[in-house]
């Protein structure tokens, strides 16, 4: 029997419109000692069954049921929504899972396979066992699809600090970071659902979301792409960096590859992209790159510098603008009232 099946070849009962690979016994014997390889991407779970929904049952359904490999780090996302079949709140869990290595199997090769030649693909996996949802009815599959790989990306990564102690850094040590560009569109999701601006969060998303550490500035360079696109080069001072998880990582991205090609992060338990806006006015995916600044222009107490002549310029240009648009509108009210004095 294939692994990878389509409805004509399963029974009624387990017809997908997905593609399908059978993590049964005979597809999960090991072809030999060593480990699959060309895997450099994690797996995503649209949801996790019952009683595999917290981080070590999730670790045990893809260490020993579905026996995919070595989980190492597994992201999940709790969401809760109304049912309308059921006529009341559900909550289910999805997941990010990475794993430090794939067993070598049939189920995995061909799983590995279909992903592989199938960027944005989802994907059906049944398993040995009987899976459950929250709501104790049996589950024929799990829905799979490609994720980001661990070493491109530092998504779900712990941004824990309780107590926001702060990273011991050297006086050789970079403290400042480099955005090239953020179009003035850039858009940020919120957990609700809806967009912001995002330049003008750009301090906040650093402390809070991030938990980077604490920005002492943020100045604001102009900037025009050949294409045409006008936004802003950034550069951001840090008072400390924090010491967490994920500060550690960021900065070991920047430090291993020089850059992080950032696209959005979990806030709340809710993945927020950052978006774009293309010709058409419409929102599509979008990212920004942080780059080590290595020459960071230092604060000065009676002078400013160019980055800071230049972000005053820039809020005072906005200012005007906000103001001659309440003067026009102001205008037009007061036309308004002398249209009705004269025919009245």
């Amino acid at each position: 029997m294939s692994s990878v099946s389509y409805v004509e070849d399963m029974p009624a009962q387990m017809a997908y419109e997905k593609p399908c690979v059978y993590f049964t016994n005979s597809n999960l014997v090991l072809k030999d000692d060593s480990h699959l390889e060309n895997v450099d991407f994690s797996l995503r779970i649209t949801t996790l069954p019952r009683d595999y929904s917290d981080e070590q049952g999730a670790t045990k359904l893809f260490n020993e049921v579905l026996q995919i490999g070595k989980v190492s780090k597994i992201v999940i996302v709790e969401k809760s929504f109304y049912n309308r079949r059921l006529s009341k709140n559900t909550t289910t869990h999805s997941a990010t899972v990475d794993f430090e290595y794939w067993n070598n199997n049939t189920a995995t090769a061909q799983l590995r396979d279909y992903l592989t030649g199938n960027q944005n693909a989802k994907i059906s996996i049944v398993a040995n066992d009987q899976l459950y949802w929250e709501n104790g009815e049996p589950m024929t599959h799990l829905s799979i699809s490609k994720g980001h790989s661990s070493t491109q990306s530092l998504i779900g990564i712990s941004k824990q600090n309780e107590e926001n102690n702060q990273l011991e850094l050297s006086d050789n040590d970079w403290k400042s970071l480099y955005i090239p560009f953020i179009s003035s569109n850039m858009l940020i999701g919120t957990p609700e659902g809806s967009t912001s601006r995002f330049i003008p969060l750009v301090k906040d998303y650093l402390e809070t979301t991030l938990r980077l550490g604490k920005v002492s500035r943020v100045d604001f360079v102009d900037r025009e792409l050949e294409n045409g696109s006008r936004g802003k080069a950034l550069f951001i001072h840090f008072e400390h960096w924090y010491e967490n998880d994920y500060t550690k990582s960021f900065r070991n991205m920047l430090d291993t590859t020089g850059h992080y090609r950032f696209k959005g992060e979990y806030n709340n338990g809710v993945f927020c992209k950052l978006y774009a806006m293309n010709e058409d006015g419409d929102k599509v995916p979008g990212y920004i790159v942080f780059k080590i600044n290595h020459k960071p222009i230092p604060e000065v107490e009676n002078e400013v510098n160019v980055h800071q002549l230049s972000a005053a310029n820039v809020f005072l240009t906005e200012e005007l603008e906000k103001m001659t648009k309440t003067v026009e509108e102001l205008q037009k009210e007061l036309e308004k009232y002398k249209n009705m004095e004269t025919s009245a």
